[in-house]
């Protein structure tokens, strides 16, 4: 696998739920936006975002499947870590979907 110096590959099941979820719903009558369109509306904001599209694009142009190249690149944004943990896509969306847990109890 290869490593660049802005980020690399990571999991952190260590704050996965043990529990089986239920399906998310609802998604599928969403309009279709592109990746730098929803990013723009997390906040916090990700620290270099635009940046870090630009290069999980570049690594996706051609994608060897059947996705696009947003798809693709959103799923390797999606799974990057930045060089300051918590400010990765993962830590970022993951910390705010945890804050319905209480809620949702």
């Amino acid at each position: 696998m290869t490593q660049n110096n802005h980020f690399s590959s990571f999991t952190n099941t260590a704050e996965e739920p043990t529990k089986a979820l239920t399906p998310i719903r609802g998604y599928q009558t969403k309009n279709l936006v592109s990746l730098e369109e929803v990013l723009d509306e997390v906040n916090p904001p990700v620290l270099d975002v635009a940046t870090m599209i630009w290069l999980v694009k570049q690594d996706s142009s051609d994608p060897p499947n059947v996705l696009t190249t947003d798809k693709s690149a959103a799923t390797r944004l999606y799974t990057k870590e930045w060089c300051e943990a918590s400010q990765s896509v993962y830590s970022i969306l993951n910390k705010k979907l945890r804050l319905w847990f209480s809620y949702l109890k």
